[in-house]
């Protein structure tokens, strides 16, 4: 049996805290649609689990496949692109008519699978990338690290922050850590100093 690239992917990619379970019963359903055997499903099951970050317990992940299989599969998942001759590899025009046979990512009439989820990029990475959209590279960026309780109960910053360094540095700093091979959020404490974990991130 030849396994759809889009399962194939979310096995080799995992996913990050917060997105394992669903991207795993995602993964289940899209085995499930294929008509794989249970015991393959189980192991890229379990390899899944070993790509996330952290790892997902394997038990977890495969608790999915039993979830997943208490609906009944679909039309499975298929690599439409590799096998469709009747597809015109076009730029399309603004008269184009969207619908079955488009090229890309286009659903295919009534074959359908569902997009596979885009993998989230690291703290690090998101961070980096936030900077990068809202700052030049010589632009000053101001931050806070600490913080104090209001009479309600709400945090509110404290202090001056750190408002003398540029965003190239911050990211060079960033990229530095990162390229050391710490976790990210270690990374990012030591590029850009100790927050509040309490008053959140």
């Amino acid at each position: 049996m030849t396994i759809p690239r889009c399962i194939l992917d979310a096995v080799r990619n995992g996913a990050p805290s917060g997105e394992r379970n669903g991207r795993a019963f995602w993964l289940a359903a899209q085995m499930r649609d294929a008509r794989m055997p249970q015991s393959e499903a189980i192991q890229l099951l379990s390899e899944f689990a070993g790509n996330c970050s952290p790892p997902l317990p394997v038990a977890e992940a495969v608790s999915t496949w039993t979830s997943a299989n208490r609906e009944p599969a679909r039309d499975p998942p298929s690599d439409r692109r590799a096998s469709r001759s009747d597809v015109v590899d076009a730029p399309l025009t603004w008269d184009s008519v969207i619908g079955p046979g488009m090229v890309g990512d286009a659903v295919y009439g009534a074959d359908y699978s569902e997009p596979l989820p885009r993998p989230s990029m690291g703290h690090v990475d998101e961070l980096v990338t936030y900077l990068e959209i809202l700052f030049e590279p010589e632009d000053r960026v101001s931050y806070v690290l600490q913080s104090f309780k209001d009479e309600d109960g709400k945090h509110k910053p404290m202090g001056k922050g750190v408002y003398g360094r540029t965003r190239s540095e911050m990211v060079a700093d960033l990229r530095r850590y990162q390229a050391k091979g710490m976790p990210d959020l270690e990374a990012i404490e030591c590029a850009l100093g100790t927050w509040d974990t309490d008053a959140g991130g």
